[in-house]
């Protein structure tokens, strides 16, 4: 719980000690709110709100793809896919 605090809520520069290898946990924080985002998705009433939800939770889970396939740094071959998934008419154009 200390690391969602100090990584989500906490100024930048915190925490101050060194935490050693935080990719389990960063991983485990980025799949947390991906899914807290496609649950208030599920919940909204507004249309507009739903679809920038569903963009926001769409964001988190790649990125978390992006780093989990990247064994804790960032895989490039997986980002080079999620971008050009991004272009108009790709599978995740915003």
């Amino acid at each position: 719980m200390s690391f969602l605090i100090n990584h989500i809520f906490l100024p930048p520069q915190l925490p101050t000690v060194n935490e050693g290898d935080t990719s389990q946990r960063e991983q485990s924080m980025l799949r947390l709110l991906a899914t807290a985002a496609k649950n208030y998705q599920s919940c909204a009433e507004e249309q507009h709100v739903k679809e920038k939800l569903g963009v926001v939770h769409q964001l988190l889970s790649s990125l978390a793809e992006i780093r989990c396939r990247g064994r804790g740094g960032i895989s490039a071959d997986v980002l080079k896919e999620k971008i050009v998934g991004m272009a108009r008419g790709g599978e995740y154009e915003i």
